[in-house]
């Protein structure tokens, strides 16, 4: 078994790999090179530092990391059903932090799913500590009208105002600077009102995911959330849209999404590792 850079692969048998791994997930995944591309520049790849084992030339195991300045992420990590229990995973993650290391990196942070038991013992005894819980939903397909004009935006109007009206700090992907590497798959809409960008959303379409949501506090409770989210949902028609990594303290927000009928569909871990 020999660990490698993910360098010497090409995104579609990383994506190969990916599919296979989570095959049996209680979410499977199923991605194109297109798609992992994707994911890829928004998590801001260090195809460098991420590793993976292979056997015969096959890939059985894989960790992608992204990194931003002194600040990495796990994108993902998985090992092929057949050969899980084997410590695959903890060579795959050593073979990572030591590459990080040596980048003068400090930390590292990921997202696993709260019921993944084996991987959050794993995790834990590499050193990955709880940070807060996050949650998942899904918002049933269909188009629908909302009671607020919604206007189309380009990234530059909107990323300063996400920014502005956050209540909490996005996870990795769905923060500015990663957004801001995919404003070509983006759809970014506002509501206007009193002559100012009062709300916003962003919508990664070919991820069929809502990146992020912002109400100006002053205009909250006045619709302009929902119509932001329906209009949302009507630009991926024939699929759920997805809305990923909502922070579990925002009560308010939670409410929310509960009023607009979004389905739970996971809650996750975020936790990080110092160097």
């Amino acid at each position: 078994m020999n660990i490698f850079s993910t360098e010497l692969f090409s995104l579609s048998s990383l994506a190969d790999a990916m599919n296979s791994a989570f095959s049996d997930y209680c979410i499977p995944m199923r991605l194109t090179a297109e798609s992992l591309a994707t994911i890829f520049r928004q998590r801001s790849i260090d195809r460098f530092a991420s590793s993976v084992a292979c056997h015969e030339n096959t890939i059985v195991a894989f960790w992608f990391i992204g990194r931003r300045g002194l600040s990495s992420y796990l994108i993902a990590s998985g090992t092929l059903p057949e050969w899980r229990r084997q410590g695959l995973s903890r060579r795959v993650a050593t073979d990572c932090f030591r590459k990080l290391a040596m980048s003068g990196v400090a930390s590292c942070d990921l997202e696993v799913i709260k019921t993944n038991t084996s991987a959050i013992k794993l995790y834990h005894n590499l050193g990955f500590q709880n940070v807060r819980e996050l949650m998942c939903y899904n918002f049933a397909a269909g188009e629908s009208t909302s009671r607020t004009v919604v206007e189309e935006a380009t990234w530059d109007e909107v990323g300063g105002i996400l920014d502005k009206y956050q209540d909490w700090n996005p996870s990795w992907q769905n923060r500015g600077v990663g957004l801001a590497q995919i404003q070509d798959e983006l759809r970014c809409q506002t509501v206007i009102l009193d002559d100012q960008i009062v709300g916003a959303s962003v919508v990664i379409v070919p991820l069929r995911t809502l990146s992020q949501i912002v109400v100006d506090p002053v205009y909250r409770r006045k619709g302009i959330g929902s119509s932001l989210l329906k209009s949302a949902i009507s630009q991926v028609p024939t699929v759920p849209l997805k809305l990923l990594n909502v922070d579990a303290s925002d009560v308010g927000f939670l409410g929310f999404i509960s009023r607009m009928t979004g389905e739970t569909t996971l809650g996750q871990l975020e936790m990080r590792r110092t160097f």
